[in-house]
């Protein structure tokens, strides 16, 4: 029973994720509201922007790596070691996700 539950709590979260995106709320706080990003995520917002469009928006990322193979930002959310991550090709946004740190990168 008491996994179920937990299933069913999970399950509602993920159904009433939606927060607007409001850029001050984004920029005061240190750790990234999560149904923000999740938001941003799922309707696509970021995709084709360029990295200063984005740095704009979103302030600067807490973490960033470019190199020959990857280039990508990373912000960091309220909740639980999930992460915003945005892949950029040819300084452009081309893929946008959220993932649990330790599990993906």
């Amino acid at each position: 029973m008491y996994i179920l539950v937990l299933y069913g709590i999970q399950y509602a979260e993920n159904l009433n994720y939606y927060q607007k995106f409001e850029r001050n709320t984004w920029i005061k706080s240190k750790l990234k509201p999560f149904k923000m990003a999740k938001t941003i995520t799922k309707e696509n917002e970021l995709m084709g922007l360029t990295k200063q469009q984005i740095i704009s928006k979103l302030g600067l990322p807490k973490k960033e790596l470019k190199n020959e193979n990857v280039d990508y930002m990373i912000y960091f959310t309220d909740k639980f070691y999930w992460r915003l991550k945005i892949n950029f090709k040819n300084d452009t946004a081309n893929e946008i996700s959220l993932f649990q740190a330790g599990l993906h990168l």
